[in-house]
């Protein structure tokens, strides 16, 4: 399903940097290649059942 330009809201991403929330669009061209290559993952906790 395609949205036409018309209806579609522009939206803002924001990333912490060094302590405090900065909008994607304003950084740098090397900050957005970082960005880009950045991985995400998920961390498994394994809960002790020793007593």
């Amino acid at each position: 399903m395609t949205i036409p330009a018309c209806r579609r809201t522009r939206t803002e991403v924001y990333s912490r940097v060094v302590g405090y929330l900065r909008p994607v669009s304003q950084w740098n061209k090397g900050k957005k290649a970082e960005w880009a290559d950045r991985v995400s993952f998920e961390v498994k906790t394994q809960h002790s059942t020793a007593q």
